[in-house]
């Protein structure tokens, strides 16, 4: 079984940037400017409760876009939702911010828009609350500025999600920047998202089929699961990590100093899921989503 298309064109997205429309240091002209110039050919303006217009050209989209946040509970735990696709005009008035976030999820796909969390590790989410949430297409588990030095240490959520994924739930992953400074927290992680239809509908479709993966620099061509094993073939890397439910497996980490560009595990007896983690020589990740394998059930909706 292979996951991507061996011919089907690639996209570099980022799907969480602010601007001075909410609380980002620069203009929506001067934060398109930047990430076109650095060759991302996707990007939404994901502003505070205030849903972003659409701009559809050639080579370029912008995806409309707001993040709603709350605080839901006894102990006020803090979700992030943001919402993808939107219709334009699109207002949220008099927000109650202690509503369950099931509820701002549930009104993204009211509105025909695309939902997905944000930063759970910044958040300090359970991993049971966040198995419970239903219609999101994915999860970050990579923020670049919920690292230093604007945030505590936590842009990784990577060991958080699979708690969530050793629950079954095995929810698709995406790295963003979520730049707000433009101080270093732009243009560090995105989304590479594959799709033959170069649109609003063809992008979103690619999201809600997982046809992405989250990286920051290594860039990957294939994964395939075939007679016990995965495989994943990918640009020049130094090591491969392949995570699962089970505490031991021998082989888990496979290193090449001089760099490769295919890694090999073999799945074990009690494997339930995988995961992928890619580093390269300069030490950028790249993120491959949990899957299930061993005939296991994915909670989120496969098998």
């Amino acid at each position: 079984m292979k996951f991507f298309c061996d011919n089907t064109s690639w996209y570099k997205a980022n799907l969480h940037a602010h601007t001075t429309v909410s609380d980002g240091r620069k203009s929506p002209e001067e934060t398109e400017k930047l990430f076109r110039e650095k060759g991302y050919q996707i990007l939404a303006f994901s502003d505070h409760w205030k849903v972003s217009p659409a701009k559809v050209e050639k080579e370029f989209i912008l995806l409309s876009a707001a993040e709603l946040d709350t605080y839901y509970g006894d102990n006020k735990e803090c979700f992030h939702i943001i919402g993808l696709n939107l219709p334009e005009g699109t207002t949220f008035p008099n927000p109650n911010k202690t509503v369950h976030p099931q509820k701002l999820i549930d009104r993204i796909e009211e509105l025909g828009g695309s939902a997905f969390l944000a930063h759970p590790q910044w958040s300090l989410n359970q991993p049971e609350d966040i198995a419970a949430l239903r219609n999101i297409f994915a999860v970050e588990v990579f923020n670049t500025t919920s690292g230093l030095p604007h945030n505590p240490d936590r842009a990784d959520s990577s060991d958080l999600l699979d708690l969530v994924a050793r629950k079954g739930y095995l929810i698709p992953q995406i790295a963003t920047d979520d730049c707000h400074w433009y101080d270093g927290d732009e243009c560090k992680s995105f989304t590479m998202i594959q799709t033959e239809d170069f649109s609003v509908e063809g992008i979103v479709k690619a999201l809600r089929n997982g046809k992405f993966y989250a990286s920051q620099g290594p860039l990957v061509k294939q994964v395939a699961v075939e007679d016990g094993r995965v495989t994943v073939t990918c640009s020049a890397c130094v090591s491969a990590v392949f995570f699962s439910n089970s505490p031991w497996v021998s082989k888990r980490a496979e290193f090449s100093p001089e760099g490769a560009t295919e890694y090999t595990y073999e799945i074990a007896k009690g494997d339930c899921f995988v995961r992928i983690e890619l580093t390269d020589k300069d030490g950028n990740k790249a993120w491959i989503s949990p899957f299930p394998v061993n005939d296991a059930i994915n909670r989120f909706g496969q098998k």
